[in-house]
């Protein structure tokens, strides 16, 4: 399945469908989603969102992020971990994050270790 598919098959799902793939997603990683419908609502609608929880990129990142990019939301990480790798990066990419292109910019690759705590 394409991340387009993908994207079509949630946005034609009911409330409650939603509600078994969040629940489905936080058994299969072991995090909890229960921010993610809410966020992506909020996205769809191009909304700024502080992004307070890192486990709606966890689990489902590459669907996030595209939603950013079709409906012009602008996105802005406000948790510890995931802020500071945003504050890490170039300016071009703190400016239009999840526009720019990160390897344009430099960027090749980002790893983030697990705190535990």
């Amino acid at each position: 399945m394409t991340k387009e598919e993908l994207m079509q098959a949630i946005e034609e799902m009911s409330v409650l469908e939603l509600a078994d793939l969040v629940k489905a997603m936080e058994e299969k990683f072991g995090v909890s989603a229960a921010g993610l419908l809410p966020t992506l609502a909020a996205i769809r609608a191009g909304k700024t969102i502080l992004l307070a929880n890192k486990e709606s990129l966890v689990t489902c990142g590459r669907l996030f992020m595209d939603a950013v990019k079709q409906s012009k939301a602008q996105l802005l990480p406000v948790d510890s971990e995931h802020n500071a790798i945003f504050q890490s990066l170039p300016q071009p990419i703190q400016h239009n994050l999840g526009y720019a292109d990160l390897e344009q910019n430099g960027v090749v690759s980002i790893l983030l270790t697990g705190s535990g705590g």
